[in-house]
């Protein structure tokens, strides 16, 4: 299985031909590879999309093949309190000024790290975030 980031869900629906090309070319290659998922948490940020509402995401996932992984397992919950853990410490220890991360991002990544591969924009921050997690960046 691989899982989704938001961001590449979104990129497929904006403007921008260029980014939504290489996130399809992303998706059709682990696609040929396995099952494609995103956790709840991608679910609900989906449904923030201006004008959607769950009927929405749901249709727009089934015409990527994306399925939803309801049952997350014990062991997410314990990487993303472990991973959200370890980043609060590195900020209070160097009095980081970037901008904070939000425990959703953790529980995505938490959940991206029991699967084969993690589709993101976001390479950087997840792979310091769950070493040994398989980023593909786009």
């Amino acid at each position: 299985m691989t899982a989704i980031d938001t961001n590449i869900l979104i990129d497929v629906l904006e403007d921008d031909a260029s980014r939504a090309q290489r996130a399809l070319a992303a998706l059709d290659a682990r696609a040929r590879k396995g099952a494609l998922v995103v956790s709840p948490a991608v679910y609900a940020e989906l449904c923030a999309h201006p004008g959607w509402s769950a009927l929405e995401v749901d249709r727009y996932l089934a015409s990527l093949t994306i399925r939803v992984d309801w049952q997350p397992r014990a062991e997410t919950w314990r990487k993303t309190g472990a991973a959200f853990s370890a980043y609060a410490q590195r900020r209070r220890r160097s009095g980081s000024t970037a901008p904070r991360r939000l425990l959703a991002d953790f529980f995505i990544g938490a959940h991206a790290s029991l699967c084969a591969a993690f589709i993101t924009r976001d390479g950087a921050f997840f792979s310091r975030a769950f070493p040994g997690l398989h980023v593909v960046t786009v």
